[in-house]
């Protein structure tokens, strides 16, 4: 007994030849050979780059011989330029002197005000007062002169012409070697400070049961340190129940005084601070 086909009726091989075997798009056996062929050249190897068997070009910039990706306009819009570089070692803009990111000027100066001048005299062309009274290098008044002519007298006489007053009306000026006059200046003040001294506030340390001969030390002391013109605290200590017998204290402070009364006077007398009971001494 044979079994029915299947198939429904019309589909034989002979009825795939006819237009409804035809797959939608296909314009003849050529062009489906070309698709055929172009499915098994992906599947197989690499697509060939370039104008196919039909003559249609490939893709744009990727042919052998190209530099890198397209760079032509993709449906009418250029491609973007590469974003610039940012952050931390990129370029300002202007140089150092430009404007800083983020909408900041240039970069401020730290180098400071320059050094104010220590010496405020104006000599020779830093006067600029029409007239001047003019005192020459002997101390002699030559009255008042046009400021010119006193220039040119100094520089006549290969000196300098300086400014000493310059409150005055006209101001008082002085024909002089500029130089050596600012050398015996300096000179004056490095002998002054020389002969300053600056006080210093010593401490002789007593106690109430201190020893005759240690006291003698002390006075010894504070007579060189009254000499050198310090001034001189004489600090009694107590301790414990020393504290009960604090006239023991003062007597010796004052027995100390005595000693040294000849050259040193009471400049802060007997006070109490806690333990301590002090004297303050200065020279006559």
């Amino acid at each position: 007994m044979s079994r029915p086909d299947p198939r429904p009726a019309g589909s034989g091989g002979a009825s795939s030849e006819g237009p409804s075997s035809q797959s939608p798009g296909s314009q003849g056996p050529s062009s489906g050979s070309n698709v055929s062929g172009s499915a098994a050249g992906t599947s197989s190897g690499p697509q060939r780059l370039g104008n196919d068997s039909t003559g249609s070009p490939g893709p744009v910039g990727v042919g052998p011989g190209s530099a890198g990706p397209a760079t032509a306009p993709v449906n009418g819009v250029s491609p973007a330029a590469p974003a610039a570089r940012t952050g931390v070692g990129a370029p300002r803009p202007g140089g150092l002197s430009g404007p800083r990111p983020g909408g900041f000027g240039p970069r401020p100066d730290r180098r400071g005000p320059p050094p104010r001048q220590t010496d405020s005299r104006r000599i020779n062309h830093q006067i600029r007062i029409r007239q001047v009274r003019v005192v020459d290098e002997e101390g002699k008044q030559l009255g008042v002169l046009e400021t010119a002519d006193a220039l040119a007298l100094a520089m006549h006489k290969g000196l300098d012409l300086v400014e000493i007053a310059p409150d005055q009306r006209p101001p008082v000026c002085r024909i002089m070697d500029f130089g050596k006059f600012k050398y015996e200046e300096k000179k004056k003040a490095q002998a002054s400070k020389r002969k300053q001294h600056q006080v210093v506030i010593k401490e002789v340390r007593l106690r109430p049961a201190i020893a005759e001969h240690d006291v003698q030390v002390k006075v010894k002391q504070a007579r060189q340190f009254l000499a050198d013109g310090d001034k001189v605290v004489l600090c009694c200590l107590f301790r414990g129940r020393q504290m009960a017998h604090r006239e023991v204290g003062e007597q010796v402070i004052r027995h100390v005084f005595d000693l040294l009364k000849d050259i040193a006077k009471i400049e802060v007398g007997v006070r109490q601070e806690g333990k301590r009971m002090t004297m303050m001494l200065s020279k006559k």
